[in-house]
């Protein structure tokens, strides 16, 4: 929603696109998951980023119009977001040494196969997971239809330029997990 939003400001910016704008943003902020988030608004304020110098000039209305719904929905969303940090600083979960982070969570290397197939290393509803960390965290698959899908776009990648940035995106994020 929030590219839907932002492609609206680019196309034609109006007090309802704005808002439009600032809401999703705040909405993606609130939501809950302060990573998930934060990822989501890096990738969507790239994109922005990447419509308005894509025809080799700089769009400085866009961009202000961008950087003024992120900054509104930042604001309003510090309602929520100074309680949370604060609740956070004192539980137990900020503790956690980023050792342990990175080797229960981040997906390594030899998983990259489970793009293509999820159960290599097993599945813990059939008791026989080998992989290291937590399934959910360490499997990587969203079917065979959109893997084909991205092979499709992908063969279209002079006629659309938009195929070229979320295509790096995509790469950009599988290489980052």
């Amino acid at each position: 929603m929030i590219l839907y939003a932002t492609e609206k400001n680019f196309i034609k910016s109006t007090w309802k696109t704005f808002i439009l704008l600032v809401f999703t943003i705040f909405s993606c902020i609130v939501a809950g998951h302060h990573q998930f988030s934060f990822q989501v608004l890096l990738l969507t304020f790239a994109y922005s980023i990447y419509r308005s110098v894509e025809n080799k000039k700089i769009n400085k209305k866009f961009l202000a119009t961008i950087i003024g719904g992120y900054l509104l929905a930042a604001t309003i969303s510090l309602v929520q977001l100074i309680p949370t940090f604060q609740a956070f600083s004192q539980s137990p979960r900020s503790s956690t040494s980023s050792a342990t982070v990175v080797e229960g969570y981040l997906v390594p290397v030899t998983h990259f196969i489970l793009a293509l197939t999820p159960d290599v290393f097993g599945n813990p509803g059939s008791y026989n997971y080998v992989g290291r960390g937590f399934y959910q965290e360490q499997v990587f698959y969203a079917g065979i239809i959109p893997l084909l899908f991205a092979v499709f776009a992908i063969r279209s990648w002079k006629q659309n330029s938009l195929i070229k940035f979320f295509t790096a995106a995509a790469i950009i994020t599988y290489l980052a997990t």
